[in-house]
């Protein structure tokens, strides 16, 4: 299977479930279903064929679905279930697919075409957490678009700090650094800082209402449960 016909069948899954969505708990419902069982299947694949250890993570990775939960109680906002939706399938594109599966290696790009998509998403959160911050205040969106362009940059270089550390702490080279220096890491950087800025645009004129996108739908929805009146 080539990489691009990976890339496009992923997509065009995630644009289908969000924005054909009627009832957001069903699908919230399905894609908890369909991580729980993919996860269940990379391990039970990876256990009978390849690093055992890695087979275990796979199982255990099945704990972050509870992440946007935590998330949610952790800053005190109500449950988007679309938003919630775009972060496990982006977990199980990064997680699953790409370190268990090893993904990663086996396609070509498929690393630049996760940390796209992180940039996507994670500007997305920055905007909700922008939002919680100033109680909903839509008349300082700009600035709310710039802290969630910046929020989402500062999680980028976070996730890179932390490879690094990795690297010095147990010597896993998650990296690159040995097979082609800093190469891996801004490339990694700079694929995130596109994503950053395709979304903030694409916020800037939906929040307008010039341009609005059925794919920012999980951000009304967020809005609208936690702060419309």
């Amino acid at each position: 299977m080539s990489t691009n016909l990976v890339i496009i069948c992923i997509v065009f899954l995630w644009k289908v479930v969000i924005t054909m969505s009627r009832n957001s708990k069903i699908i919230w419902n399905i894609a908890l279903i369909c991580y729980i069982i993919g996860s269940v299947i990379s391990g039970v694949y990876v256990l009978l064929s390849d690093d055992k250890s890695r087979g275990w993570f796979a199982f255990a990775g099945i704990g972050f679905v509870f992440l946007p939960f935590i998330l949610t109680k952790l800053f005190k906002v109500k449950s988007s279930y679309l938003l919630n939706t775009e972060i496990l399938i982006f977990l199980f594109l990064a997680f699953q697919l790409g370190s268990i599966c090893r993904w990663y290696e086996k396609y070509a790009y498929y690393d630049i075409f996760v940390h796209g998509l992180c940039g996507l998403l994670v500007t997305q959160l920055g905007l909700c957490l922008g939002w919680r911050l100033s109680n909903g205040n839509k008349s300082i969106n700009n600035l709310l678009i710039a802290f969630s362009a910046a929020f989402s940059l500062s999680c980028s270089e976070i996730w890179e700090i932390y490879e690094y550390c990795v690297f010095e702490l147990i010597g896993r080279d998650m990296q690159k650094t040995m097979l082609n220096g800093t190469k891996d890491t801004m490339e990694d950087m700079i694929i995130c800082l596109v994503g950053t800025i395709i979304m903030s645009v694409m916020i800037k004129l939906h929040l307008s209402k010039k341009y609005k996108r059925f794919s920012l739908k999980p951000l009304d929805e967020f809005y609208n449960i936690n702060f419309a009146n």
